[in-house]
């Protein structure tokens, strides 16, 4: 069924599975990941301010990862999906990760690789085969990108160790904030084809994985007022003292603008 739409695409969604998806489609995906714009803009967008992304969310992205995965050995190994210029792999490796990455951009693999000095692949993950397993595989604000999310789980199913952890973060189709700018939500653009809940992401799941942790987390109500504030710059000149106190319920009630799930093989 239609959720919504503006002038360039609709938003619809599978009234089985809960997935959302795009009517239209880029035609080639890997038109856009290899153009050299998008390296030049990739590189802008994340080292200015990399640092920041290091210590805000790295850091809180492995101290998720240990509490969940805190199994002893000598080495662990690390898959980062999508790994971009590796701002990720680059914290990973600090606290003794052996790391490695996927990112379908050769220029920006290139340039991540020897950044980090390790392995990163270029090809889709349904085309890399591996005579070894890792530990975790992390997909940060990738799976919504995929023509084929299912390829995701199919790769972690075939490539994680046993209890192996895979780490999801996602936009979630229920978002508060989502529902109600509909196609005015930074959210809703062309390369992101699918969107969904904890109820589509566990269809993929299915009987493979166990979710061991989900949450959701947002700016949801911070980002509806500075839409209002948008429209109406003389209407809305502060924040709300209570924004904060709102927003907490907003992402206990699992409404908030972003999925965090965290699946073990099984």
């Amino acid at each position: 069924k239609e959720i919504f739409s503006d002038s360039l695409n609709t938003l619809l969604k599978c009234v089985n599975c809960e997935v959302g998806y795009l009517k239209y489609f880029a035609r080639d995906i890997n038109d856009i990941y290899n153009n050299k714009a998008y390296f030049k803009k990739s590189k802008k967008n994340y080292l200015k301010n990399e640092n920041y992304r290091k210590s805000r969310f790295a850091k809180e992205r492995l101290k998720l990862i240990k509490k969940i995965y805190s199994k002893k050995s000598k080495k662990q190994f690390l898959l980062d999906i999508g790994c971009g210029t590796g701002w990720f792999l680059n914290e990973a490796k600090k606290i003794g990760y052996e790391i490695f990455g996927q990112e379908l951009s050769k220029d920006l693999a290139d340039f991540s690789s020897k950044k980090n000095s390790c392995k990163i692949f270029t090809d889709d993950i349904s085309k890399i085969n591996l005579n070894f397993k890792f530990d975790i595989i992390t997909c940060f604000d990738v799976i919504e990108h995929l023509k084929k999310p299912e390829s995701v789980f199919s790769f972690a199913i075939k490539n994680l160790k046993k209890n192996g952890i895979l780490v999801i973060f996602t936009p979630n189709l229920n978002s508060l904030c989502f529902n109600y700018l509909k196609s005015n939500s930074q959210l809703f653009c062309a390369d992101h084809l699918f969107y969904f809940n904890f109820n589509s992401l566990n269809n993929l799941a299915k009987k493979k994985f166990k979710k061991v942790f989900g949450a959701t987390c947002g700016t949801d109500i911070f980002d509806i007022i500075a839409y209002k504030e948008y429209l109406n710059p003389n209407k809305f000149k502060q924040v709300n003292m209570f924004c904060n106190k709102i927003q907490e319920h907003i992402d206990k009630e699992n409404l908030a603008n972003h999925l965090r799930v965290i699946y073990k093989k099984i």
